[in-house]
């Protein structure tokens, strides 16, 4: 026998006999302080998320969170088979994989993605896409380790203590709010956007584009109150679909006041080509018909101007209160229904 292999075989022997000296519900419980401390915290950061906070803002949790998933997943690994199996310590191995990577790849992209979100409503729409896809394999994960801890119970004869399944019903509610929550969302951005280029239309006097955006802006504004209409309140919640149908009639209205900002600028051309042709002629040769020709431009420029002032000072104030109340309302609504606390 070679030196040292008494050593050995007695080490393996008092490992044999730790691990049968555990009891199923013992050995079970080992396994879920690792991992389900993680389980936790995973819900803790995409519940952060799915209460309104920004990705980047918490990315330091997800960085600790990565970090403890590979301390846990060694942990695990390091454990000795139960009567023989190893499948409820490889499964739990497993979900720590699943929650690694879509932590690691999944949420890195999600940050990413979160710095452009707001540029057009495809970019929001592949981020929150991407967001329930990440989600998915969470909810995917917890639901392969909940069987595979259900196997092993009723195998080894251990009661489940109900309350252990209390975080997975945290998930499922969590994912049902914020799915209600991102219906309304979607059709108060789609106007949104179309309200950004209507702005972006206006400030560059492109005529053509302040047609082309009012006209979508009432077009979505209509849809939006047909489907807010269609989906009804949340568990007797009408408040998002009281806010987003407030915001649904305001940029009906906003579209409609377009026909203001397009008449502005169509007295300005009128203006400039009347100066223009007063301007070109010299003063000896100017009529009364000339001047009066000029002086009615820069009247209907001078009024067209004074009006559009004091609707866009009211259009300014009521768009910053309809956003304001929108995402008041929103977050309201996620705190008031999505679960919180990790346990």
């Amino acid at each position: 026998m070679k030196p040292g292999s008494h050593l050995i075989t007695a080490i393996a022997i008092f490992l044999s006999l730790n691990v049968s000296a555990q009891t199923a519900s013992e050995y079970m419980y080992k396994i879920s302080l690792e991992y389900k401390d993680i389980a936790a915290n995973t819900w803790d950061y995409t519940s952060a998320i799915a209460h309104d906070k920004s990705a980047r803002k918490i990315e330091k949790r997800r960085t600790e969170l990565l970090t403890a998933i590979k301390t846990a997943k060694r942990n695990i690994k390091q454990m000795m088979p139960f009567n023989g199996s190893t499948r409820l310590r490889d499964s739990a191995a497993a979900y720590l994989d699943v929650n690694y990577k879509v932590l690691n790849e999944d949420y890195s992209k999600i940050v990413d993605m979160e710095k452009v979100a707001d540029e057009s409503y495809e970019a929001m729409e592949e981020y929150l896409l991407s967001q329930d896809e990440a989600t998915k394999k969470l909810n995917e994960a917890g639901e392969m380790i909940e069987r595979e801890q259900h196997k092993f119970a009723e195998e080894n004869d251990v009661t489940i203590n109900e309350g252990d399944t209390k975080l997975s019903l945290k998930f499922k509610k969590t994912k049902e709010v914020v799915a209600y929550n991102r219906i309304v969302y979607l059709i108060f951005f789609k106007c949104y956007v179309q309200e950004k280029h209507l702005l972006e239309a206006l400030n560059k006097e492109d005529v053509e584009g302040l047609k082309k955006s009012s006209e979508a802006m009432t077009k979505y504004s209509d849809e939006g109150l047909q489907k807010l209409k269609s989906l009804g309140d949340y568990e007797g919640d009408k408040s998002l679909i009281e806010s987003g149908s407030t915001a649904m009639k305001f940029f009906a209205d906003e579209a409609d006041k377009a026909r203001m900002m397009i008449y502005l600028f169509e007295k300005k051309q009128a203006f400039e080509k009347a100066k223009a042709e007063f301007e070109s002629k010299k003063e000896k040769d100017r009529t009364q018909s000339d001047v009066d020709h000029f002086n009615t431009a820069v009247n209907e420029y001078n009024k067209a101007i004074e009006d559009f002032n004091k609707m866009n000072e009211m259009l300014n104030k009521e768009r910053q209160k309809q956003i304001e109340n929108y995402n008041k309302s929103s977050s309201k609504f996620l705190s008031k229904h999505t679960p919180r606390g990790k346990g």
